[in-house]
């Protein structure tokens, strides 16, 4: 009976880790699902800010030129000549009325670059996760197969030491009969 009652323990703490690996699973398995919706959108949007800045690389480069030309350009001599005073004027005015615009398109350059950088970061992060929450799934897996493995295994033992049990009791039923009619036949 102690035999009998240890074995029910057994089984119930079996049966008590297989639920709660399951679990484990099905927990892991819902974050595996969110973390791939949550990663298309990401995947969608750094393809549509590559693409942008694919079809802008021209501006990209324009922008870039002037920028670099406006860095290394010396201030012009204003008192030597009148007519370099006009063409200072003339390029101080023009410059004044470019410089707004070109200072907005490398703005916004600069944010969709920005934008793609955070984009690859996250995509990064969310990638990881799931490799990790993909390997926690495996490790969970493997520890379940191994938990019904054992508990197979135990219910096999169980099953034939049962079996061994009620053939020593039958014999031990022979015996008791076979000394029953002994002691009656005396």
């Amino acid at each position: 009976k102690t035999d009998i009652a240890a074995i029910g323990q057994d089984r119930s703490k079996l049966n008590q880790q297989l639920i709660d690996i399951a679990t484990q699973v099905r927990s892991v398995e819902t974050r595996i699902g969110e973390t791939e919706t949550e990663l298309r959108p990401l995947d969608s949007r750094e393809q549509a800010v590559r693409a942008s800045l694919d079809s802008r690389r021209s501006e990209i480069v324009e922008v870039l030129a002037a920028l670099q030309r406006a860095g290394r350009r010396t201030p012009p001599a204003l008192l030597v000549r009148p007519e370099d005073a006009l063409q200072s004027l003339r390029t101080a005015m023009l410059l004044g009325s470019v410089v707004p615009e070109l200072r907005g398109r490398a703005e916004k350059l600069a944010a969709d670059l920005g934008e793609l950088v955070n984009l690859r970061k996250a995509i990064a992060t969310e990638r990881d996760l799931l490799a990790q929450d993909r390997d926690k799934l495996k490790n969970d897996q493997i520890r379940l197969a191994a938990l019904v493995e054992e508990r197979q295994r135990k219910q096999s033992a169980i099953e034939k030491d049962m079996e061994a049990e009620g053939a020593r009791a039958i014999n031990l039923s022979k015996q008791v009969d076979g000394l029953q009619d002994g002691a009656d036949g005396d």
